[in-house]
């Protein structure tokens, strides 16, 4: 998963370093406002330093990155995005489908990059594939759209399965639209998903030490942007409990 979210860091902001090259003015350095939600989305900013430099563009010479890590509160995406606009960015990399639903929520007027996991027209991020409209472009992934695909793959790998547990923030559109998928999937294939609302991180480090014995038989990840961030505690917990995950 972090691989990807490089890779697709790498893509986004080749649409955001074309952007600011065709308006490239002599001795200007342009502001790159940058928003994720911290854990696994660290790595995209990586994947932006790397794309810029292919592209030409050096950091500290052309432009500087104002990196917001908002450690999965969308609140504080919020309060970010406002700052970076009230600060004039030329532009803000929003990463992650509800960051940047937060990011535009938040804002009249700043043009967004985004990299999202969830189709961006049927959120509402754009208009369509082929004319966005608005101030706002990017590139969409498919980690909603497999929601049900790592469900029928547990199946495969784990045939007597028959609970899969799963965690999420009931305030989050995109969370929602995944756990759709996920219970259409476990209704299909015969199996019961046991779902855990959670708000806060500290809500989902308790709800997952607080798994009992077969209560589930595997954990499925849903597309929640807070439950991504946290991949490490996930896997810590899971590894401990012998629950069999897939991210």
């Amino acid at each position: 998963m972090i691989s990807r979210a490089a890779v697709q860091a790498v893509l986004a902001l080749g649409l955001l370093a074309v952007s600011l090259a065709a308006e490239a003015q002599q001795d200007r350095v342009y502001r790159v406002g940058v928003i994720l939600q911290g854990g696994p989305y660290v790595d995209t900013v990586n994947g932006l330093r790397d794309g810029l430099r292919e592209l030409g563009l050096e950091e500290g010479k052309q432009l500087v990155l104002d990196i917001r890590d908002t450690k999965s509160n969308l609140k504080a995406v919020e309060a970010a995005a406002r700052s970076l606009e009230a600060q004039k960015v030329d532009v803000i990399y929003a990463v992650g489908t509800s960051t940047t639903l937060a990011v535009k929520r938040a804002t009249t007027r700043v043009p967004i990059v985004f990299y999202a996991g969830t189709d961006p027209v049927g959120v509402g991020l754009v208009q369509s594939f082929r004319k966005p409209g608005g101030r706002l472009t990017g590139i969409h992934g498919q980690m909603t759209d497999l929601t049900a695909k790592r469900v029928e793959i547990l199946k495969e790998m784990i045939p007597k399965l028959r609970r899969v547990v799963t965690f999420y923030n009931p305030d989050n559109p995109v969370a929602q639209l995944s756990l759709k998928f996920a219970r259409e999937a476990t209704r299909r294939l015969k199996m019961e998903l046991v779902e855990h609302k959670v708000t806060s991180v500290e809500e989902l480090r308790a709800g997952l030490d607080a798994l009992r014995p077969g209560e589930a038989d595997a954990f499925v990840l849903v597309s929640d942007g807070m439950v991504i961030s946290q991949t490490d505690l996930v896997v810590e917990v899971t590894n401990a409990k012998r629950l069999p995950a897939i991210l």
